[in-house]
């Protein structure tokens, strides 16, 4: 966790000394727009066990707060498919994170937050993180990541395609 507070500050930093230098800002049309909202869709595989799928769909914002970062919120709900087995669970998550612009087209990010199970009775909220890097066109965003789930020094996680369609 000291890890990942450590580098948002980083980020933040940097995003301090990008926009203290005044950059221009862009009137011509084509520009980009500094809020973007879109539902997002995945698929995923458990890395521990291959015959557990994931799926999710979400909402997903992002600001971008100078040229090469911008900050993503994602509140999403996600089903845990085993392959030939009936049944499945369900849970929801909310991340927030940022995202390091490598070029106008390609970024990285981390996002990291909760994730709440909830069935039977029973509840339980674990930390939820993702890593990913994405190709950004104008109206869909791909991203490639591992979703991780860790709750008291266990983890697990899925190696994860999204698509956002973009407003």
């Amino acid at each position: 966790m000291k890890k990942i507070i450590v580098f948002v500050a980083i980020i933040l930093a940097v995003n301090a000394t990008i926009n203290g230098q005044g950059s221009a800002t862009k009137t011509d049309s084509n520009a980009e727009k500094k809020f973007r909202l879109g539902i997002g869709v995945g698929i995923g595989i458990l890395t521990e066990e291959s015959s557990i799928l994931k799926a999710d769909i979400g909402l997903q914002g992002e600001y971008k707060t100078a040229t090469a970062l911008s900050l993503y919120g994602d509140l999403g709900y996600h089903r845990l498919f085993a392959v030939g087995e009936e049944g499945s669970v369900g849970y929801a998550t909310l991340l927030v994170g940022p995202r390091g612009w490598l070029s106008p087209k390609f970024f990285i990010g981390v996002g990291g937050g909760l994730a709440f199970f909830a069935g039977e009775g029973e509840s339980d909220a674990v930390f939820n993180y993702n890593p990913h890097f994405g190709y950004n066109a104008k109206k869909v965003q791909l991203t490639l990541g591992y979703n991780g789930l860790g709750d008291q020094g266990e983890n697990i996680g899925f190696i994860q395609f999204r698509t956002v369609l973009k407003f």
